[in-house]
């Protein structure tokens, strides 16, 4: 999970190996998310965006400044189509590459 998380971040940026935890700090929603994983809290704010984390909400969690659903990185919508083309490297086809998506990013 940290591997990930160090991975993702020297890919995207390798002189700033920590784009992944600053990018998640900027994003308003994903920082609100974050700050309601832990320590739990019963109530949260009613804020947009809220509704597609409280489905999830018992498998959230943070490391490294990362908010994490499992095993796997919640990737923000401004990193998302570098993080593609960061997964479209290795050429292994579309349904392997889903694949490989699924086990490390969300």
């Amino acid at each position: 999970m940290i591997c990930a998380i160090k991975t993702i971040g020297s890919q995207l940026n390798p002189t700033d190996p920590g784009v992944l935890a600053k990018e998640t700090s900027w994003d308003p929603v994903i920082a609100n998310v974050m700050r309601y994983t832990w320590p739990p809290q019963s109530e949260t704010q009613d804020q947009v965006g809220f509704e597609d984390f409280r489905k999830i909400s018992s498998s959230l969690s943070t490391a490294h400044g990362c908010l994490l659903y499992g095993s796997r990185v919640v990737i923000l919508l401004s990193l998302q189509v570098p993080v593609l083309q960061i997964l479209h490297l290795g050429h292994f086809g579309m349904q392997r590459m889903k694949q490989l998506a699924c086990t490390a990013v969300y």
